[in-house]
């Protein structure tokens, strides 16, 4: 009877990273939290296009279907703030499928800007296309022998410098290197950043900002 909150996770992540917030909120709201498509306990298709926004925005919608819910709060953190952009705004009157319109009531976006103002500033704005550089690197197919036997995380380290958080428990560290070492899991994840249309210029090339990005 608690009104319905679905969280969506960034990358590298799953479910766990609503964990604290669940607990916080499960007495007054009915909380969702998948694993989204790639990852984890969830479908890993293995064709980029399979991860298209306009497929995991789908995924959402279905899961709500599934769960009988009709209108429902988006909460999404990194690449699921990204969708729960997307969801928020097709759940509105006029988005991509009419059957959606009005079903978002909500929606808490953490670390994920909007999309177009994103792909702006990643074009005009050296220190974000800085900071944005290892997408790039996950587009390479140069590293998919990698992923392929080792998984994600050298991948992580090379790209990001990635290590274990200080606050992070060892226990939940220790799961995320477990899945990561799956090479379906890997490839999953990678895939969201290939099938995107988020234009990464590389340093100091030269780049006009896309139609869809552009307008008001």
């Amino acid at each position: 009877d608690n009104p319905p909150i679905v969280f969506l996770h960034g990358f590298p992540e799953s479910h766990r990273t609503w964990r604290h917030q669940l607990a916080a909120l499960s007495d007054q709201y009915y909380c969702i939290a998948p694993d989204q498509r790639g990852y984890r306990g969830s479908s890993k298709p293995s064709a980029v296009s399979a991860y298209s926004t306009d497929k995991l925005t789908a995924d959402i919608f279905a899961l709500a279907d599934a769960f009988g819910i009709e209108q429902f709060t988006i909460a999404g953190h990194d690449w699921g703030g990204a969708v729960a952009w997307s969801v928020a705004l097709n759940g509105q009157p006029g988005g991509f499928r009419p059957q959606w319109a009005g079903r978002v009531t909500r929606a808490m976006i953490a670390n994920a800007p909007h999309p177009c103002i994103y792909q702006r500033v990643l074009i005009n704005d050296p220190t974000q296309r800085a900071s944005a550089q290892y997408i790039r690197m996950f587009r390479d197919t140069a590293i998919d022998s990698v992923m392929a036997t080792r998984g994600l995380f050298p991948v992580l380290q090379k790209a990001m410098n990635w290590t274990k958080p200080p606050a992070m428990e060892q226990e939940v560290y220790d799961d995320l290197r477990a899945g990561w070492q799956q090479p379906d899991t890997a490839f999953g994840m990678i895939n969201w950043y290939r099938a995107s249309q988020m234009v990464v210029p590389a340093i100091g090339e030269v780049c006009p900002v896309p139609d869809w990005a552009a307008a008001d």
